[in-house]
């Protein structure tokens, strides 16, 4: 049986293994284990946190897939929200992705929000294809969007309008 919800701290630990372990994930989340704090991911999975959620997909009470909604909360952008930090223990199973995705942006209609953005590594094609199947438009490529350590990573940004 598969459920998708929003995760408390008592999925912590479950998210820390998925994040940690070998995921696969379509942009430059493969780092973000290594640059977030165990007391950061405890912020984000409080009620206290109301701009930022991580949903989790889970089959048999495993937590399989994980995605992070970031409303953004500045003046005239609050229609806006992020999916960041994309994670699936099987690469196989990218149905259960697709589920996922639905979802929160099924939710993210409920919180008035009207345009979804994301980004994925600039060379996954695997990625391109993925989201395009879901409905997002390419809106352009950014060189040396992100910065870890000494490394840059160009990205493409995707837009799903919700409206």
């Amino acid at each position: 049986m598969s459920e998708v919800r929003i995760l408390t701290n008592n999925d912590l630990n479950q998210y820390i293994t998925l994040i940690s372990n070998d995921s696969h994930t379509y942009s430059w989340d493969k780092l973000y284990f290594q640059h977030v704090s165990p007391n950061y991911l405890k912020h984000i999975l409080s009620k206290e946190e109301e701009y930022c959620n991580i949903f989790g997909n889970f089959k048999n009470e495993k937590l399989v897939a994980g995605v992070t909604l970031r409303q953004l909360k500045q003046v005239g952008t609050q229609h806006k929200a992020m999916l960041e930090n994309l994670f699936l223990k099987d690469k196989k199973d990218e149905i259960t992705l697709q589920n996922l995705i639905c979802e929160v942006i099924n939710y993210a209609k409920s919180r008035h929000i009207e345009k979804l953005m994301t980004c994925i590594t600039s060379n996954h094609i695997g990625a391109k294809i993925f989201f395009t199947a879901l409905g997002f438009e390419t809106l352009g490529i950014e060189k040396n969007s992100f910065k870890v350590d000494d490394t840059y990573f160009d990205v493409h940004w995707l837009l799903y309008d919700i409206k």
